[in-house]
């Protein structure tokens, strides 16, 4: 597996696995909202008394579903920036300078994944620049 094939699986775990999750948990609480709903519609009876439902805690539990599903959304996602994607798009900006001309800059290798070897392989065209 190349390296880029390996850094796009690691960014799609780190979406996918958080997706399934919370569209598992969606499914299993409406089922359970479904079963809950039917038992209120059945104590009311079936004289049409519909107004002896109260749906307020439906709309609080979907409020509560969608509060979870944002933070299992909204955390991975965070992490993906700024573990992926902010030192990627440094990388970008260390080669602009480096296609301007500018061979005095270091670049950090802070890293030991695939970034890693992006920076490395960056600092070699770097310091291959500084000897010509």
């Amino acid at each position: 597996m190349s390296y880029i094939q390996s850094l796009r699986f690691k960014l799609m775990r780190l979406c996918v696995v958080p997706l399934v999750s919370a569209a598992a948990l969606f499914i299993a609480h409406s089922v359970i909202i479904a079963y809950q709903v039917r038992d209120m519609a059945a104590r009311a009876g079936s004289a049409g008394d519909i107004a002896a439902l109260d749906m307020s805690w439906i709309a609080t539990q979907w409020a509560v579903v969608f509060a979870v599903m944002f933070v299992c959304f909204y955390i991975p996602i965070t992490i993906n920036i700024r573990h992926f994607i902010f030192p990627i798009r440094q990388l970008a900006r260390e080669a602009d300078k480096l296609a301007e001309g500018d061979v005095n800059m270091e670049i950090v290798k802070n890293r030991t994944d695939e970034i890693g070897i992006l920076q490395q392989s960056l600092s070699n065209v770097v310091a291959a620049s500084r000897a010509q």
